[in-house]
């Protein structure tokens, strides 16, 4: 009896199976198709038919730009993240609601900044600019937190995508108290046009920081198996990766101290140093690894024939 109540019941789906990335993609899309692809297409009009100061068009453009970054960028990376990081550690993720969480904080936070700005004439404006700021930090912060304990987690040998992850983690927290600071400004300055110097900083940490980190740090492991690449060269590999960060920390605190050209121009040629460094760790002129053959195929094949 109690054998067929167990059979009966609903099973009780495991972490694997639910799938956390998906609504992470669908809300990263729909993003993208409505403030981010969409008005992008729109602000080709504004020139035409907005005023002639161009105003509209600064704020459209500036709201737009962190729809695409936070938005559509980011809640991919998240949703990819909290897929991945698990089985880099071989450890499922308990937590769930809280992801979800992150994800409506994040939503809700790219929206509120989409039309606090680009509708500033509206009374709440300022208001719906500040809660954003605040859904935007909170989100972060709690993704933060639950990839962070992940990546604690497991019994997997730890391995040098992790830095990437980690680093990943600290560039996003930098650019949503940069959005912040954003959003300060422009409700301290009673204006609805963001500071140019302000929003390079934080589209160069969004994009090349968080975004950045995270795609070069899981392209370095999942590429080697998916094109049968040899090992990668840790030397280079390590190289990348400190001088990528070291050119972004220097780009941008550069770009808020309203640094010389200089110091722009060796943090521009250290993540170029970067960006080739990570090329060629990955080794792709050398021959690839051969394949070896599925055995089990082939002795099925052979005695059904």
């Amino acid at each position: 009896m109690e054998e067929r109540i167990a059979e009966s019941a609903p099973r009780r789906r495991t972490w694997s199976e639910q799938r956390l990335y998906r609504p992470f993609v669908y809300g990263a899309l729909g993003i993208a198709l409505t403030l981010g692809f969409a008005t992008g297409a729109g602000m080709l009009l504004l020139p035409v038919f907005g005023p002639p100061d161009g105003i509209t068009w600064r704020t459209y453009t500036q709201a737009h730009g962190v729809a695409q970054a936070m938005g559509w960028a980011g809640l991919f990376v998240m949703g990819i993240a909290y897929h991945v990081v698990p089985r880099f550690r071989n450890t499922p993720m308990p937590f769930v609601r809280p992801q979800y969480l992150s994800l409506a904080l994040v939503l809700a936070g790219v929206s509120f900044r989409f039309f606090g700005q680009s509708f500033h004439g509206w009374e709440y404006s300022d208001l719906l600019l500040q809660v954003s700021a605040v859904e935007l930090i909170a989100g972060a912060v709690l993704f933060v937190g639950l990839t962070g304990w992940t990546l604690r987690q497991g019994n997997a040998d730890h391995s040098q995508v992790e830095w990437w992850v980690w680093t990943e983690l600290a560039w996003l927290v930098v650019s949503v108290l940069t959005h912040a600071w954003i959003v300060a400004d422009m409700v301290d300055r009673d204006s609805p046009i963001a500071s140019a110097r302000l929003g390079e900083a934080f589209a160069h940490a969004s994009l090349v920081g968080f975004i950045g980190n995270f795609v070069l740090g899981v392209s370095s492991r999942t590429l080697t198996g998916f094109m049968t690449l040899r090992p990668q060269l840790p030397i280079l590999g390590r190289l990348s990766f400190v001088t990528l960060n070291a050119g972004v920390a220097m780009y941008v605190s550069g770009t808020l101290a309203k640094s010389a050209d200089l110091w722009m121009l060796v943090a521009t040629a250290l993540e170029l140093i970067g960006f080739v460094a990570f090329i060629l760790a990955l080794r792709l002129a050398e021959p690839k690894v051969e394949t070896r053959r599925n055995i089990t195929r082939r002795i099925c094949a052979t005695s059904g024939s």
